[in-house]
């Protein structure tokens, strides 16, 4: 089991998550394990999901990272990390 679907899991069970809400999780979840699918929509999808949850600060970093940062001085620090 993912550990989306231990969220989900457990959601569920208090009630604190509702179908809309795991449809979209499950939706994001695919979209960042799977390499066919562009950065750019996974992230519009964590943009819909920060608004339904009204989690500002998701929805900043989002767009931030969807449209550019304002200035080398807001870059998060993992912005110069790279893959090995």
């Amino acid at each position: 089991m993912t550990r989306c679907a231990r969220t989900v899991s457990r959601a569920r069970q208090t009630g604190s998550v509702t179908t809309p809400d795991v449809r979209g999780l499950e939706r994001l979840e695919h979209a960042v394990l799977d390499d066919n699918t562009p950065l750019a929509t996974a992230l519009r999808q964590c943009l819909m999901l920060a608004g339904y949850a009204q989690h500002r600060q998701l929805r900043g970093w989002a767009l931030k990272e969807l449209e550019g940062y304002p200035s080398a001085d807001e870059l998060p620090p993992t912005a110069g990390c790279r893959p090995r």
